[in-house]
């Protein structure tokens, strides 16, 4: 939303990400144990991003002066990781799994347009991601199949690619208006 100190964490890894990171959770090869403490890291950075305390002390036991949450780039990284191992399993989810992650992936779509009314999301924008998790989802079916799963990965790295394309100029029109750009 911004990147003075009342602003929100700035964290984007992508709609596919996010949907590979719920799959983590359910590779059956991962240890229980390695689950339990990717999510308690994952839960402690959602937590610094709220707790005065904790961003504190991300920050040196200092309020940041602009840029909240500077570490998020750790985060933002860690869900690439987490979406990279499961991505490396795809093969062996059911297709209830896939939907499942999808359908969670809605869910916390709304949940964040209902939570964040302040932050000003943007109705079309919160449209375009759930079109995306629909996609990608549809997209990661297409790619366990023997016949049309080389399709798959193009069309893949296809929207990605714009879908990180319309972020970044989402990102820059938004601090342009705030700051204005000379």
């Amino acid at each position: 939303s911004t990147i003075v100190y009342f602003g929100l964490p700035n964290v984007f890894c992508g709609v596919l990400a996010g949907v590979l990171f719920l799959l983590f959770f359910g590779v059956r090869k991962i240890s229980l144990s390695e689950k339990i403490g990717s999510g308690a890291i994952v839960l402690l950075f959602i937590f610094s991003f709220y707790l005065v305390p904790l961003e504190k002390a991300w920050s040196g036991f200092q309020y940041p002066n602009w840029f909240p949450a500077r570490y998020s780039f750790l985060f933002s990284f860690f869900l690439l990781f987490l979406a990279y191992r499961a991505f490396l399993h795809l093969h062996e989810f059911s297709s209830v799994v896939l939907l499942g992650a999808g359908g969670i992936s809605l869910a916390a779509i709304a949940a964040v347009a209902l939570w964040a009314n302040g932050a000003k999301v943007q109705t079309a924008m919160i449209l375009l991601t759930a079109a995306a998790v629909i996609l990608y989802v549809a997209l990661l079916f297409l790619s366990r199949s023997r016949r049309s799963g080389w399709l798959a990965l193009p069309l893949l790295l296809l929207f990605v690619t714009a879908e990180m394309g319309l972020n970044a100029q989402q990102l820059v029109e938004g601090l342009d208006r705030q700051f204005g750009y000379k």
